[in-house]
């Protein structure tokens, strides 16, 4: 399993379109190969926003960034943001319903 983590790190002033693009992300991962469940997180008061999410395999991290590339520039509604996309190797998962692997 594999864990993507993406921040954005804004300009101030920018919390309503983070909030319109957390709202809307739901359908952009929502049945894409390997996608298992996604936290969206945010400071207002640091202009940091965020999205950790769960998946299958690292190529489904993979494509399905290739196939939504990150915000560039004045093309995006988040213009002028620091973004950072990062995947991890879980070795260890586990949540409040599942215990945890004994790999």
């Amino acid at each position: 399993m594999y864990a993507s983590l993406e921040i954005f790190v804004g300009v101030p002033g920018i919390y309503d379109d983070a909030a319109k693009v957390a709202a809307n992300a739901p359908e952009r991962y929502k049945g894409k190969k390997g996608f298992k469940t996604a936290v969206f997180f945010s400071d207002k008061a640091r202009n940091e926003y965020g999205l950790l999410a769960i998946w299958d395999h690292k190529a489904d991290v993979e494509a399905f960034r290739k196939s939504f590339p990150p915000p560039k520039g004045s093309k995006s509604s988040l213009a002028g943001t620091f973004f950072e996309q990062r995947t991890f190797y879980v070795n260890n998962f586990f949540s409040a319903d599942k215990p945890a692997s004994k790999k």
